[in-house]
């Protein structure tokens, strides 16, 4: 009987140090696979390989007056009937103001601000529709796209953007105009494009301002 009692015995002790080494084992193996959400490491900053945004700048304030007489011709020009507004950078020397600018193309990006832009009655009144179409070019916004390919690079590109008001900006926020249910549109301001802010994947472009109308304006197509 004492055999058996101290084997019964001998076996709990056993049973009971091999209990508690794998509570320690889980414990550890909790600990490290709970770690990994308390010390993991933040993704690095994506440092896209398109010429600073200072290049950008330093050539709009080298170029200005002929990039801001181009984006006059592209605002004045009213098409006659039968014609597309495409025709003003073929008249008089705007081709050769264009290479001397060192501009690629001026096309109209969204959005467009139609008189009194924050206005809902306005917008309520005319539906958010101009009754001529033909002299929209003066309210839209433009994309001024320099002939230097240094500045796009297979599906992330960087650009000048006028705006033919000073937009709203709050808490890094451009406010677009209102619509006629109400919406504005809004869109990130960045105070530079040198990183690619996470929200360029998300939203497509992101914006860094330059003077109150004129912005550098970063887009990723997304595949």
């Amino acid at each position: 009987m004492k055999f058996f009692s101290s084997s019964y015995g001998g076996l709990c002790k056993y049973l009971l140090l091999v209990g508690v080494a794998l509570c320690i084992v889980l414990s550890v193996l909790w600990f490290l696979w709970g770690s990994r959400f308390l010390f993991v490491t933040p993704p690095p900053v994506r440092t896209n390989t398109l010429p600073p945004d200072e290049e950008l700048i330093s050539y709009f304030y080298q170029r200005r007056a002929d990039i801001e007489e181009l984006v006059r011709r592209y605002r004045d020009y009213v098409p006659p009937p039968g014609k597309e507004h495409g025709e003003w950078e073929k008249l008089g020397n705007t081709p050769d103001l264009l290479k001397q600018a060192g501009v690629r193309y001026i096309t109209p990006i969204y959005p467009t601000w139609l008189p009194e832009p924050y206005s809902l009655e306005a917008r309520q009144r005319d539906r958010g529709m101009l009754s001529n179409w033909r002299e929209s070019a003066q309210y839209r916004t433009l994309s001024i796209q320099p002939l230097d390919m240094r500045f796009y690079q297979n599906i992330v590109w960087k650009d000048l953007v006028f705006m033919p008001v000073v937009p709203r900006i709050e808490n890094g926020k451009l406010i677009g105009p209102i619509d006629h249910l109400g919406r504005n549109h809004l869109s990130r301001i960045f105070s530079t494009l040198n990183n690619e802010p996470s929200d360029v994947e998300r939203d497509t472009c992101a914006l860094r301002q330059i003077e109150s109308q004129w912005f550098v304006r970063m887009c990723r197509v997304i595949r």
